[in-house]
C-alpha cells in the first residue's frame, strides 16, 4: 500500500505538471465505480489496536469514517488504512482523529485484493474504548 501512495503522489504531480495550453478541452465520459460500505465495530484495550480487514474487488476510490468512539466520546485514537499481510496491518495511510460523519482518511485503491482498516491507541487511553468504522470501497 506504501508504494499505491507513492504511485498515487507521482501520477499526481504528473498530471498537474502537464501543459494542455494551445489544445482544445475535450469531455471524456466518466465511469463511476460502484461502491460497498462496510461497518466494523470492536473493543481497543490499553496500548492496543484493532485490525479488520476488507477486500477491493477493482480499481477504485477508499475512504474510512470513525464514526464512533469512547467513552469518553472525545476521545484521540489512530485510525489507519493499509494492506493486510501475515496477520498485521502494513499502513499506508494514518491519522489521530476523533469519531467524525466525515472520512478521515481517503485515497484510491489502484490494485484489488486484500487491505485493512485498523484503530488502536495513541498513548491516552486509561481504558478500553468501543468504536464503530466504515469503509466503503469498490
Amino acid at each position: 500500500m506504501k508504494a499505491l501512495v507513492s504511485v498515487l503522489v507521482v501520477v499526481g504531480l504528473v498530471t498537474t505538471a502537464c501543459d494542455n495550453s494551445g489544445s482544445t478541452n475535450t469531455t471524456s465520459p466518466t465511469s463511476t465505480v460502484p461502491t460497498t460500505s462496510e461497518t466494523f465495530s470492536d473493543t481497543v484495550g490499553v496500548q492496543g489496536q484493532s485490525i479488520k480487514p476488507f477486500t477491493v474487488s477493482q480499481v477504485g476510490p477508499v475512504s474510512a469514517t470513525l464514526t464512533a468512539v469512547g467513552p469518553p466520546a472525545t476521545v484521540f485514537v489512530g485510525l489507519g488504512v493499509g494492506t493486510l499481510s501475515s496477520g498485521a496491518c502494513a499502513l499506508a495511510a494514518s491519522v489521530n482523529t476523533q469519531a467524525s460523519t466525515t472520512a478521515q482518511i481517503s485515497g484510491t485503491a489502484t490494485l484489488t485484493g486484500q487491505y485493512c482498516v485498523e484503530v488502536y491507541d495513541i498513548g491516552n487511553l486509561t481504558a478500553p474504548v468501543t468504536y464503530s468504522v466504515t469503509v466503503t470501497h469498490p
